[in-house]
């Protein structure tokens, strides 16, 4: 991941949670763990979003973090259409006004 979109997330988690608006906002994780026996294990879901929490009215949410200019992958469109049919929050930002706009 680039320098600057993990900065862009870690500025969106913050500003969230210290607007109220989230009461848990997590940055997703992803990689290979290797355990005591060898074997490598896959971490995190394919396709989930870079940021999901809950928000201060109990209701689930993720948030894909693009650099200004980039846009979500198939895949990752499919998700957000997917949790808002469920009733969840998703959507695309690409800085805390536009995370901001898809939680309010």
């Amino acid at each position: 991941m680039k320098g600057q979109e993990a900065d862009i997330q870690t500025d969106i988690k913050d500003a969230l949670l210290k607007s109220g608006l989230a009461i848990v906002c997590k940055v997703k994780t992803n990689g290979l763990l290797r355990g005591s026996n060898g074997r490598r294990y896959s971490m995190g879901q394919d396709g989930m979003l870079d940021l999901y929490g809950m928000t201060k009215t109990g209701r689930y949410f993720e948030i894909e973090v693009k650099m200004p200019g980039e846009k979500p992958t198939i895949d990752q469109k499919q998700r957000i259409e997917k949790i808002q049919r469920y009733g969840g929050i998703a959507g695309w930002a690409t800085s805390i006004d536009e995370a901001l706009e898809v939680i309010e």
